[in-house]
Formats: C-alpha cells, sequence, structure tokens
C-alpha cells in the first residue's frame, strides 16, 4: 500500500476567487500561482530575490507585482520574505 501524502505532486491548487478576479493583473496571477507552487511543493525560502531571479522581468516589475498582490491581502512581503496570507479577496 503507498502512502500518496508524502508523495511530490507536479500540480498545484490555486483559488478561483484570485483567477478571477478582474482587479488583479495578468501578471499578478502568475506570481501569485509561483509563490503557491514555491510554498506548497517546494523547499525553497521564497524571497524578493529568489522570484526576481527566475524570469525575465525586472525588479521594479516584480516589486510593482508583489505590491498588487499585497494590497489584495494575498501575501506579506516582510523586508526579503514573502509570506502567504489566506486568500482574501
Amino acid at each position: 500500500m503507498s502512502n500518496f501524502r508524502n508523495k511530490k505532486v507536479n500540480f498545484s491548487q490555486i483559488s478561483n476567487t484570485v483567477l478571477w478576479d478582474k482587479r488583479l493583473s495578468m501578471q499578478a496571477k502568475g506570481l501569485y500561482c509561483e509563490i503557491i507552487d514555491c510554498k506548497t511543493n517546494q523547499d525553497i525560502k521564497l524571497t524578493k530575490s529568489y522570484l526576481i531571479s527566475q524570469g525575465i522581468e525586472t525588479k521594479e516589475e516584480v516589486e510593482g507585482m508583489l505590491n498588487e498582490l499585497q494590497d489584495f491581502g494575498l501575501i506579506k512581503v516582510s523586508d526579503e520574505i514573502i509570506e502567504l496570507l489566506e486568500v482574501g479577496i
């Protein structure tokens, strides 16, 4: 008998509340998906620097997306560390 709870999965569950909210930019939604994946499926210390290093967007663009997510109550950014909050939209 196998234990499915300890198995790594290749997908993440994202709240439809976030995905379908027209007040959030598509870029911020994509970054939120990456944050969810990092927090749930990977053993990564999630920081602004890490997220900036993962794509072609500039530091200012990533910080803008993080600010957007923070303004909607989805994440909290303290210094460099990103904390995932409950869906608050």
